[in-house]
């Protein structure tokens, strides 16, 4: 997966991003009655929406392995990984399956609320 790693900051000690969502999105119709968008996603960005929009769970390996290739190594020392609560009522959260996956691959405990 190409990525761009991006430092953000916050009321945290450390944060990363892998890439920014969206490169960019146009309006248009669907036929001539439903405005839908034109989106073109990064490929994290691409990822990300498969697995929280058409639940395709195989994302979650993809989103992992990235994470744990980008940052393993700057959160090596890490001994339980915290998901962000999640900001909408899921079934499955997508957040959780990421963290339970990159936990694993870290191996180390996960946290789930």
């Amino acid at each position: 997966m190409d990525v761009n790693i991006k430092a953000i900051s916050g009321s945290w000690t450390l944060g990363y991003s892998l890439d920014k969502h969206s490169i960019r999105s146009t309006p248009g119709y669907n036929g001539a009655v439903h405005m839908q968008y034109g989106t073109v996603r990064t490929e994290a960005g691409e990822a990300l929406f498969k697995l929280k929009y058409r639940f395709d769970y195989p994302q979650v390996a993809l989103i992992a392995q990235q994470l744990n290739t980008s940052f393993g190594s700057v959160f090596q020392s890490a001994g339980l990984i915290i998901p962000m609560p999640a900001s909408k009522a899921r079934e499955r959260q997508p957040v959780t399956e990421i963290a339970r996956e990159f936990a694993k691959l870290k191996a180390v405990p996960y946290y789930e609320n």
